[in-house]
This record gives structure tokens, C-alpha cells and sequence, in this order.
């Protein structure tokens, strides 16, 4: 398998399956890494972690839609992306800061 090399600002977002990482790039590639979502959590300090299956990063986020006690994030590539109900507030607060 060939190891691919990308920069980290043209991630938007990434997607995670168990001990698998699906990575949405700016310009419209997918890739697939053998790692965690958890483990690029903590090597992509900028981004946010919105769900249990996605992280964000908050460049690439167009606007946001609150449903309820729910939110949607809106990607510039027009995916929408659902919050965690828990994690509104933080994701919230940092989609704002930036």
C-alpha cells in the first residue's frame, strides 16, 4: 500500500469506521488512513471534533443550522454534518471563535 503525503489545510473533513478514517479533501479526493479518529484528533489540534464519527475542520465550515437542541454544520462542499447533541455548545463556541 502506498503512503500518501497531504497537507493538513486542504482537509475539510474526516469520516471514522471503527479503526479506519475516511479524509474529504478540498478538492474533492477521498482517502482512506488506518488510523483513528481519535489519533488525528490529537495530531490536528485545529479541528473539531463534532460526533463520534466526524472531525472538522472549522476552515472549511460555511454555516451552521440549529435544529431543536440539535445542530447541522454546513461544509463548503455542501455536505451537511450533524453535532452531537452533547457537543453543540463547544462546537458552537469554537465555530464562532474562528
Amino acid at each position: 500500500m502506498k503512503r500518501m503525503k497531504y497537507n493538513t489545510a486542504e482537509i475539510m473533513f474526516l469520516t471514522g469506521d471503527i479503526n479506519y478514517s475516511e479524509i474529504y479533501l478540498n478538492s474533492g479526493e477521498r482517502m482512506i488512513s488506518s488510523s483513528t479518529l481519535l489519533r488525528h484528533e490529537k495530531n490536528f489540534g485545529s479541528f473539531i471534533r463534532v460526533s463520534k464519527k466526524h472531525l472538522v475542520n472549522p476552515d472549511y465550515v460555511s454555516g451552521y443550522e440549529l435544529q431543536g437542541r440539535g445542530m447541522e454544520l454546513k461544509m463548503q462542499n455542501g455536505d451537511h454534518l450533524t453535532v452531537a447533541r452533547r457537543r453543540v455548545k463547544t462546537v458552537l463556541s469554537s465555530i464562532i471563535a474562528v
